[in-house]
């Protein structure tokens, strides 16, 4: 597996995936289902103080396997 920051260009197999994840993930996670909602959520992490969406992509196919989000970061004494 590799990370990838998530990006525009990932737009179409995103919100794809999140569709067909609708039913698995319930009400514990809410993704981006469509490309208005796509956009907001990557503009929640244009700045990277704010925090972190990462692809996680399988290596030889490419394909999204996952996301990973990572808030809350503290940077200050430790860069």
């Amino acid at each position: 597996m590799t990370l990838h920051r998530l990006q525009a260009d990932d737009e179409e197999e995103f919100v794809h995936l999140a569709r067909l994840s609708v039913r698995l993930h319930g009400d514990w996670v809410r993704t981006p289902t469509d490309s208005t909602a796509f956009r907001e959520y990557l503009e929640r992490f244009a700045d990277p103080s704010q925090g972190e969406a990462l692809l996680v992509r399988r290596i030889g196919t490419g394909e999204a396997a996952g996301l990973v989000t990572l808030t809350g970061i503290v940077r200050g004494p430790f860069e």
